[in-house]
């Protein structure tokens, strides 16, 4: 798959491939009877149409739902992962019968190390603290200390409600 991806400039550009812009649209894939790849936006699962999809076809043993991004905990994409048998959509709890299946190479999260080998680009005089705002906790407190190994000075990891005076 990597192969394909990255030789093909235009990797979802088969035939029969069709954008589905309007909701109504969308909602007309779940009277499909034929086989379909439905490709969303939304890998964690918590919000727009995909919450739908999910809802229509996670109790069918004929499907497989591809998770390829990260899922952050509590999300419905994260228990699918986690292999939950049972979910709640839109309040209703399903039973999971669909295929679930992980690929990670799709994140549009940038990693430790990317998230590193960027800022190692910045003047670490210029650059008078970094502010650790986006992940868990734990994460945030590992990418900290990874910072601070790198050579940076000042790493910060503000509180919700904290509010922070830049001049």
């Amino acid at each position: 798959i990597l192969n394909y991806l990255v030789n093909d400039p235009d990797p979802f550009g088969f035939n029969k491939l069709n954008y589905v812009r309007k909701a109504d649209d969308s909602k007309k894939i779940n009277d499909l009877k034929k086989p379909c790849v439905i490709i969303s936006a939304s890998g964690m699962i918590t919000a727009g149409r995909i919450v739908h999809h999910i809802n229509n076809t996670i109790e069918n043993p004929r499907n497989t739902i591809l998770i390829v991004g990260y899922c952050a905990e509590g999300t419905i994409g994260a228990q699918l992962s986690k292999g939950a048998e049972k979910i709640r959509v839109f309040g209703e709890e399903k039973k999971v019968k669909a295929q679930i299946r992980r690929m990670h190479s799709f994140s549009a999260h940038g990693d430790q190390t990317e998230m590193v080998e960027f800022l190692d680009n910045q003047s670490r005089e210029k650059l008078k603290e970094i502010f650790l705002v986006h992940g868990v906790i734990a994460r945030q407190e590992v990418m900290a200390k990874e910072l601070t190994e790198a050579g940076f000075k000042k790493i910060s990891i503000p509180k919700l409600g904290d509010v922070v005076e830049l001049k």
